[in-house]
């Protein structure tokens, strides 16, 4: 099979379940994604070509309809579904469209809460379920006994996959017609409460093939990191039901050849998967959280496997250390992918590899940098009529006129229109004394020490500063407990001649609390820390500390 793309003329006013029809009527066997058949790749691989994989689309279009009936286009349901992170994913959101309706990709990492807020938000009466994971049948029947549900029980990867053809199921609604149509409900991760539910539309999928060609949008625009992605079969690490997964396997796919490699959707990424995937001939570059790339680079021999690649992307948050990207571009072409949830990815020029830490945003985005500390400055997009179809929030949100990110950037010290991730305003810790601090930094420089996983600097509200550490082998009574900060402490320091600007962000030894092994710090899918969520957890244990 090839991995080549093929632009077949006729595919500007179709919408992608009729775009991925087309290419498997024009080129049947053109390659469309590759599933590892188990977490050891000596297992094998099964190759789907855009014929296989649009049969599956059919296949769960014709069984859809015969167990939910088929839309008007204008009353459209909600279909949930509930399972495994894999391609039953995106076959499910495929599949609903072609019947008028749309799906409600859920996480299995939600909450029972989490997901009963999200079908209530979403008015979802309808609910698929992974009948081949044990573990999630009895999330289901909590989840039903909370809520009226018509739920059904939805076949293994396999079964959609059957050779056994199928007749093509159309869809007729185009892009001209139905920009504004609803294709899927994804969801942020609930960091800071319930999972929000974001809609993404026909026209905001479309979007992404302007990245192709920035200059047709906007004169003189620079080329985007699309050329970097686009044309290689490529290893996604994130799960179909987050962003960056659910669009390797649709639009960025469909609309830049960029073909994913996915793993099974069972086995959480982890460095030494990632490091065998890299492994294989196909494999040609990679998307990666920091979560799991960081590690990777700890180990030599999976570090010298990026050299066989030819790009390595990273998302989801900053490195620890400007350390570790150095080394990763030392053997290959480094890019940052960014984006969230309900605006979908932002188009970033390409750059020098000197300026990996930093991003310059295309014109094709509508970004402005608005100050917000003395240093930092919040991102906000403008709506603008000659960006129109090319502005993925305001496809999904067209009442707005412009939307705050939350996302704070640094400038580049003498380069114009360079910008470094910093965090988000939520991150910035205002204690009672009225000092702003972003914690980022000091977070890092503790993430340096072998022995510590994760680190959150904490004190909102509060006069001082107080460390929440993450430790591989947490203490287990005051004794070790000393000992760990003996050994930490220089490291601290370091942490706290980053706070050299404000005396409260030093923190002293009377404020460390190490994370438990019962309590771990809360993660998103992605495998960030989620902040909120984890000094949430540790209430208790912090306002002990601070009275005392």
């Amino acid at each position: 099979m090839s991995a080549k793309t093929s632009t077949v003329p006729d595919e500007s006013n179709l919408l992608l379940p009729a775009v991925i029809d087309l290419r498997a009527q024009e080129d049947p066997d053109k390659l469309f994604c590759v599933l590892l058949k188990s977490a050891d790749v000596q297992d094998g691989l099964d190759y789907v070509s855009y014929s296989d994989y649009a049969n599956a689309v059919n296949r769960c279009s014709w069984w859809l309809e015969g167990k939910l009936g088929k839309g008007d286009g204008r009353n459209m349901k909600t279909i949930g579904y509930f399972g495994p992170p894999d391609i039953r994913q995106t076959i499910v959101a495929l599949a609903v469209s072609k019947i008028n309706h749309k799906a409600l990709l859920l996480s299995p990492r939600n909450s029972v809460e989490g997901i009963v807020e999200l079908l209530d938000v979403c008015d979802c009466h309808s609910l698929l379920f992974a009948q081949d994971i044990q573990a999630i049948t009895p999330l289901v029947n909590n989840i039903s006994s909370r809520r009226n549900l018509q739920v059904l029980p939805f076949e293994a990867v396999t079964h959609w996959l059957d050779s056994a053809k199928v007749p093509r199921y159309t869809f007729d609604a185009t892009l001209e017609k139905d920009a504004s149509r609803p294709f899927a409900i994804l969801h942020t991760s609930g960091s800071t409460g319930f999972p929000e539910p974001a809609i993404y539309t026909f026209g905001a999928m479309a979007s992404y093939r302007t990245f192709l060609e920035p200059q047709e949008v906007i004169a003189g625009a620079k080329r985007t990191m699309v050329d970097l992605w686009k044309n290689k079969v490529t290893y996604v690490a994130f799960p179909t039901s987050h962003m960056v997964g659910f669009l390797c396997g649709t639009a960025f796919n469909v609309y830049w050849g960029m073909t994913p490699i996915f793993g099974p959707g069972t086995v959480i990424p982890t460095p030494k998967l990632a490091a065998s995937i890299h492994q294989l001939d196909i494999c040609k570059s990679t998307v990666l959280p920091v979560s799991v790339l960081e590690p990777l680079t700890r180990v030599p021999e999976y570090l010298e496997g990026l050299r066989s690649l030819d790009l390595t992307i990273w998302c989801g948050s900053p490195f620890s250390s400007s350390a570790v990207p150095e080394k990763i571009r030392s053997l290959v072409t480094i890019n940052a992918g960014y984006g969230a949830t309900e605006a979908g990815p932002f188009v970033t020029q390409v750059e020098s590899q000197d300026d990996y830490e930093y991003m310059s945003f295309s014109p094709l985005m509508g970004a402005r940098f608005q100050q917000y500390t003395d240093d930092l400055y919040e991102m906000i997009i403008d709506k603008k009529v000659e960006l129109n179809g090319a502005q993925h929030i305001f496809c999904a949100f067209p009442e707005l006129n412009e939307w705050h990110s939350k996302d704070l950037f640094s400038k580049h010290p003498t380069k114009p229109d360079l910008w470094r991730y910093e965090g988000r305003t939520d991150d910035i810790l205002v204690l009672s004394t009225g000092a702003n601090i972003n914690p980022l930094s000091m977070e890092g420089v503790l993430m340096t020490h072998p022995k510590v996983v994760s680190a959150l600097l904490t004190g909102e509200r509060k006069p001082e500063t107080a460390w929440l550490i993450e430790v591989c082998d947490p203490p287990e009574n005051v004794e070790d407990r000393q000992s760990l900060i003996e050994e930490l402490w220089s490291t601290i320091e370091k942490a706290n001649d980053e706070a050299h600007v404000r005396i409260e962000a030093k923190v002293k030894r009377s404020n460390i609390i190490f994370v438990t092994k019962e309590k771990p710090m809360s993660r998103a899918a992605k495998g960030s820390v989620q902040r909120k969520a984890t000094i949430r957890a540790y209430r208790e244990e912090l306002d002990a500390l601070y009275d005392n």
